[in-house]
C-alpha cells in the first residue's frame, strides 16, 4: 500500500468513527428520527465516496444543501443527472416520511388511511 492510500484508509477510518460517535437523523416538527450511521450513498456518513446529504425537516418541509465536487460532472461544469436524481430520490423520501409524521400528528388521511 503506497503512502498516499495509507493516509486516505486512515482518513476514511477516522470519518467513520466520527460519524458512530455523533448522532444523525432528521427534525420533523418538534420530533427528531433517528438514523443510525449507514453507508448510503447519498446521506450515509459512513460513505466515504458518496454525497453525505445532511437532511433538514420542519413542518414548512424538507431541504437539504449540495455543493457538488468536479467527480460529480457529467460534461464539465455540469452535474451527472444521476447524482442529481439521487439527490432528488433522497429527499423526496424524507419529504414522504415528513408527511407521514404530521398526518399522525394531526389525524390527517394518508394514502394508508388515516393516521392517529
Amino acid at each position: 500500500m503506497t503512502s498516499d492510500a495509507a493516509t486516505a484508509g486512515l482518513r476514511a477510518e477516522a470519518a467513520i468513527e466520527a460519524a458512530r460517535a455523533r448522532p444523525s437523523g432528521i427534525w420533523v416538527g418538534r420530533r427528531r428520527f433517528e438514523l443510525a450511521p449507514h453507508h448510503c450513498f447519498a446521506c450515509g456518513e459512513l460513505n466515504e465516496h458518496g454525497l453525505r446529504l445532511a437532511l433538514h425537516g420542519d413542518d414548512a418541509g424538507c431541504w437539504t444543501e449540495l455543493v457538488l465536487e468536479p467527480r460529480f460532472e457529467g460534461w464539465q461544469g455540469i452535474a451527472h443527472g444521476g447524482i442529481l436524481a439521487t439527490a432528488t430520490s433522497t429527499f423526496v423520501a424524507a419529504t414522504g416520511a415528513q408527511r407521514e409524521a404530521l398526518a399522525a400528528r394531526y389525524g390527517i388521511a394518508t394514502s394508508g388511511g388515516v393516521d392517529r
